[in-house]
């Protein structure tokens, strides 16, 4: 790409219901009255906001944001809705033309969230820095920001590690999550770490940040009833705070190809059940272990049945799988009774197999082997939510 001059990016970028301006000196008042509304908001993950007290401190700052622009250090944008609505702002910055990498940051304002207009940013920014000869983006987020953290996730960003006690921000030393997208990634379509489908009678998908309270009442709602076929769970386990970060996980894990983790949902109503395809093994195994969980008021209804039916098709697709292994307790009828349905064969019997409501038990091993299975380039695209 040579020098960072040679770099030249659109004063404004069209995406899908939302528009990218170039930002400029007129934009300072805008950008300073949204800042100081959602300013106790924002410092929670953006230290320099403390500093952006009058505004004279933002004119400041977008002066220095042209300067950057012009010497092809930093070149930032306002983020607007399809009605012209100010909701945040996204940019890049580190960027090294010589290696042809560049990091892209973004904010998006309080009442914005949850519309979907940070990850259509991304989506429309990264295009035209690709056509722009970049090879690698990266978006790094603080490692407790979940909702940003989903933003890469969603649109193909590989998870590469985590920084640990990497950033000082509000007198605390905090961890950053990094992610990275290749154009040779981009270019070929690679698909978003999300999949949905229905049933007969069921919605079946991944789950996102906006499902974290659903999974922490499902929980609750069925801690007595699961207790005895499961592991001791910590308090925290019923809270939305840790099923926002349990998500995050489940995306991470989706997107490296290393498991697939589903709610069941009655269409329109509640979560009633989850399915699991995790501890995955590549060549020469290609296998996992299945486990699931169906709400008390729903269970005798062949709902677990149609929901599996369905899912396994879909992880030996996604996770290129030969073998699904599945275990259950001795006296657990009502799961042989499912697993017997999709045609699980039992391949023996494990002594203290699991630690499950605070002993080690016993537990019947079963499997089904995936009679289509294939070379992994033969697998079917994942589906978009």
């Amino acid at each position: 790409m040579g020098n960072n001059h040679n770099i030249q990016l659109p004063d404004e970028i069209l995406g899908n219901a939302v528009v990218l301006k170039r930002v400029v000196v007129d934009h300072s008042e805008m950008i300073f009255k949204a800042i100081d509304q959602n300013r106790e908001y924002l410092k929670k993950f953006l230290p320099w906001v403390n500093y952006v007290k009058t505004l004279e401190d933002e004119q400041k700052a977008v002066q220095g944001m042209q300067e950057k622009w012009e010497q092809g250090l930093e070149y930032n944008y306002a983020i607007f809705s399809d009605g012209a609505q100010y909701v945040g702002g996204i940019s890049i910055h580190h960027v090294n033309l010589q290696s042809s990498n560049a990091e892209i940051g973004y904010l998006i304002y309080e009442n914005a969230q949850g519309k979907g207009y940070v990850s259509r940013a991304v989506q429309a920014f990264q295009k035209v820095l690709f056509e722009a000869g970049f090879l690698r983006l990266e978006i790094r987020c603080a490692a407790q920001n979940y909702r940003s953290a989903m933003v890469p996730l969603k649109n193909g960003y590989r998870p590469e590690g985590l920084l640990r006690s990497h950033a000082l921000e509000n007198g605390a030393r905090r961890d950053t999550l990094i992610f990275s997208l290749l154009k040779e990634d981009f270019e070929k379509g690679l698909p978003p770490s999300a999949m949905t489908f229905k049933t007969k009678r069921l919605e079946i998908r991944t789950p996102g940040i906006s499902d974290a309270e659903a999974f922490a009442d499902y929980f609750h709602r069925n801690r007595a009833f699961l207790t005895p076929t499961s592991p001791i769970r910590s308090e925290s386990w019923y809270t939305k705070e840790f099923w926002e970060q349990r998500v995050v996980t489940y995306q991470m894990e989706l997107v490296e190809r290393k498991a697939l983790n589903l709610g069941i949902w009655l269409p329109g109503g509640d979560l009633i059940g989850v399915v699991n395809f995790t501890g995955t093994s590549g060549f020469p195994l290609h296998s996992c272990f299945l486990g699931y969980g169906l709400d008390k008021e729903h269970e005798g209804k062949g709902l677990m049945t149609e929901a599996l039916m369905n899912s396994i098709p879909r992880a030996c697709g996604l996770l290129n799988l030969h073998r699904i292994q599945a275990s259950y307790l001795l006296n657990n009828a009502s799961s042989a009774r499912v697993l017997q349905n999709l045609g699980f064969q039992i391949d023996g019997q494990t002594k203290q197999y699991l630690h499950i409501n605070g002993q080690w038990q016993d537990h019947v091993q079963t499997s089904w082997v995936n009679p289509d299975w294939g070379p992994e380039w033969n697998r079917p695209p994942l589906k978009e939510a």
